[in-house]
């Protein structure tokens, strides 16, 4: 790593050690390998990727320019999580001004886009939907330049339906081959189970990967591990008083104790909405409430995220949409107003706070015909 690279991290990331899924990865990707990487929840793994492209693309002479083409894709399942990684490398290239990154991930007009395309990036960040869009439309777009491919959270991608999308984007890219030779594209696959669906899609994307594995454990096929900085607790509630009750840990841990930080996961949209609304009303002086959920429009979740991320305190009521990957510092509860359908889904929800090696809380409330869930959670060793 080039020394204002490791200046940038200690100054603009807070990082002055490896974690490892970094340790593992860095050395690999800088060789030149292909990746298959499994790696747990909050584990650190954006810049596991990132850091290598930098390096790699920083190296590049003559200097790349905007007008150099596109250089790294980066593939992510959801509108926040290509947010958060477009701008955790805004501030990677703090350090190397000249290389440009973007974002295509929706919400937008496809002329701003189209716009931003036609300026020139050399790294560009989307969700796949929205990127196989403008393969298809934008003429300015092209990938045959692309040395980096990166496919992160592969195992949510493929839930949401996505292996279609990224076949095609890689056919996209596989039709210049008989009119160009092309550059040799270094694919990494990053994902928190390794499913054979998972398996399968390596097999379309990677060339001979090497296997890192830095889940610690977390995650096997037969159970998951959460962080010792994680405590967990769990509520017994009758369904009539789940309302009153968490009124009642909201005024005491944001009011009472002061200045909590918590994610209250709920099952619908609808729910959502509702106890937002109510909440605010009624304990307007005891916290700042915020929603997000996958049916408010683009700029509204972009914001909330964003306040909620910057906010010392205050409460984000949301489904299942924060669920995965998103990074918001200093979460000190997650709540679980409404219990997940399964141990992976209660994994990624608890997996927003105690991230990196701090400490957080969870809170799972459960109606007395639920609490069978428990035995669920104790099969995967979570107590």
């Amino acid at each position: 790593m080039t020394h204002p690279q490791v200046s940038n991290l200690e100054q603009n990331f807070n990082v002055t050690q490896l974690t490892t899924v970094q340790k593992l990865s860095i050395p690999q990707l800088l060789a030149g390998k292909d990746a298959l990487v499994r790696s747990q929840t909050g584990s650190g793994k954006t810049l596991a990727y990132a850091i290598p492209i930098l390096q790699s693309l920083q190296g590049v002479r003559p200097k790349l320019t905007r007008d150099s083409g596109i250089r790294a894709l980066v593939i992510l399942p959801t509108r926040e999580l290509a947010l958060q990684t477009y701008e955790c490398f805004l501030k990677l290239v703090k350090s190397y001004t000249w290389i440009v990154p973007g974002l295509l991930a929706g919400g937008e007009k496809k002329k701003s886009e189209k716009a931003r395309l036609r300026k020139g990036i050399n790294i560009l960040v989307g969700t796949p939907g929205r990127v196989l869009d403008h393969a298809l439309t934008t003429k300015v777009l092209s990938f045959h330049l692309v040395s980096w491919l990166i496919l992160d959270e592969g195992d949510k991608l493929l839930e949401m339906g996505y292996e279609k999308d990224i076949s095609s984007v890689e056919k996209h890219r596989d039709d210049y081959s008989s009119m160009l030779t092309l550059p040799r594209r270094q694919t990494v696959l990053l994902s928190a189970t390794l499913t054979s669906a998972v398996e399968r899609l390596a097999g379309l994307a990677l060339d001979d990967p090497v296997h890192i594995d830095a889940s610690t454990g977390e995650e096997t096929d037969d159970f998951f591990v959460i962080p010792d900085s994680l405590t967990q607790k769990y509520v017994v509630v009758a369904p009539k008083l789940r309302l009153v009750v968490l009124a009642s840990f909201i005024i005491r841990k944001c009011e009472v104790d002061k200045g909590s930080k918590m994610l209250v996961f709920m099952a619908t949209q609808d729910m959502v909405d509702y106890h937002t609304n109510l909440l605010s009303t009624v304990l307007p002086k005891t916290a700042e409430f915020y929603k997000l959920h996958g049916n408010m429009l683009q700029a509204e979740r972009v914001e909330v995220f964003k306040s909620f991320r910057n906010s010392s305190s205050g409460v984000l009521l949301c489904t299942d949409v924060a669920a995965r990957g998103l990074d918001l510092p200093k979460v000190d509860w997650i709540v679980q107003f409404t219990a997940p359908c399964n141990a992976a889904d209660y994994v990624h929800r608890v997996g927003r706070t105690a991230r990196v090696g701090t400490t957080g809380s969870a809170l799972l409330f459960l109606a007395p015909s639920e609490v069978p869930f428990l035995e669920q959670l104790n099969c995967k060793r979570i107590k």
